[in-house]
């Protein structure tokens, strides 16, 4: 179980992990040096890598889809989505489904080719969700 001090750590960075160990630092009352510390013995382990949220919209990639897949061939599929550059995110799930896809595509052109695309891989169900709008995206474990 991870201690309290180590999760206000995480919060912190949840919350902008570019803020200084300063800040961190005072926001939790403990010495820059042992937020130093931490942080480095959590990466690679408890923090997996530090990213930007990016708004896809203002990039002009306007077209977010999830897709929940199942296949006979798992392996060959998951080789092509896991190499493929509109996969946001890919997840291996369960209740009768494999593959659990986030894509973010420029236009509804680039969705219809890649729907075409799988049909090379015996999918056996499809569910498409279009996201009409992103309400709330990684807020877990962030300080209010």
């Amino acid at each position: 179980m991870i201690n309290p001090k180590d999760l206000q750590i995480i919060a912190h960075l949840r919350e902008d992990a570019r803020q200084s160990l300063v800040d961190i630092g005072k926001k939790t009352l403990m010495p820059t040096s042992t937020v130093f510390d931490k942080i480095q013995r959590y990466k690679g382990g408890l923090v997996k890598k530090y990213t930007a949220l990016v708004d896809f919209p203002r990039l002009g990639y306007g077209f977010r889809v999830w897709m929940v897949l199942s296949t006979r061939d798992k392996d060959r599929l998951k080789e092509f989505l896991t190499s493929h550059g509109n996969v946001n995110s890919l997840y291996k799930i369960n209740s009768g489904f494999d593959f659990l896809i986030d894509c973010v595509f420029k236009n509804w052109d680039e969705v219809y080719n890649f729907q075409e695309k799988l049909k090379e891989f015996e999918i056996k169900e499809k569910i498409v969700l279009d996201i009409l709008e992103e309400v709330k995206r990684e807020e877990f474990l962030v300080e209010k």
